[in-house]
């Protein structure tokens, strides 16, 4: 698992606050910003944060490790909340 600790701050994330642990990004990779399924130590590395800014559904999609195995679940089944988060994510980069 690769993990990241570049020190910035995040505000939510999966519900919860992620200033401090390690969270799992679970969305879409998006070039240049962020890859999918890359751990961050201690907060977002600048241009994550920058566009969960823009856009706030990103935060979603940043989970705790604790909870990965039922995010994954959940991400996994069409018309659950996690999902749907990924699909507005996924129509916000198409735009």
């Amino acid at each position: 698992m690769r993990t990241k600790g570049d020190g910035g701050k995040a505000e939510r994330t999966g519900g919860s606050s992620t200033a401090r642990g390690i969270v799992m990004y679970l969305g879409t990779s998006v070039h240049g910003i962020i890859q999918s399924g890359t751990s961050y130590k201690n907060g977002l590395p600048p241009k994550a944060a920058a566009l969960a800014a823009l856009h706030p559904v990103f935060l979603e999609l940043f989970v705790p490790v604790d909870g990965l195995a039922r995010a994954r679940k959940e991400l996994a089944e069409p018309g659950s909340r996690l999902r749907g988060v990924y699909e507005e994510a996924v129509k916000i980069l198409e735009r």
